[in-house]
């Protein structure tokens, strides 16, 4: 297992017009956490690269995976938590960040 948790905030219950009439969508706020403990050094995943490489790209793709709308914080944890992205729904800045 690479150290990378998604964690949900906040969800909140919205009414969305579609093609085929009105529907329920839920939105999330969620916290990403990325684990920057000594541990994550490891240089043990497929194509010689360490866990927190592999982490770091997990977590690419769960920032493409947001809907519009959809907010995420991203949290290194290590022996002082750093917050690296602060609430956003920007994509762009939020891979950046990771």
């Amino acid at each position: 297992m690479i150290g990378i948790n998604l964690y949900p905030l906040f969800s909140q219950k919205r009414l969305v017009r579609t093609r085929s009439g009105l529907r329920i969508r839920m939105r999330r706020d969620v916290a990403l956490l990325l684990d920057a403990s000594a541990s994550m050094n490891a240089v043990d995943m497929p194509g010689g690269s360490t866990r927190f490489e592999a982490a770091r790209s997990q977590a690419r793709s769960l920032v493409g995976d947001l809907a519009s709308g959809e907010v995420m914080t991203i949290i290194v944890v290590g022996p002082t938590p750093d917050v690296i992205s602060p609430p956003s729904s920007d994509q762009a800045a939020l891979r950046a960040a990771v």
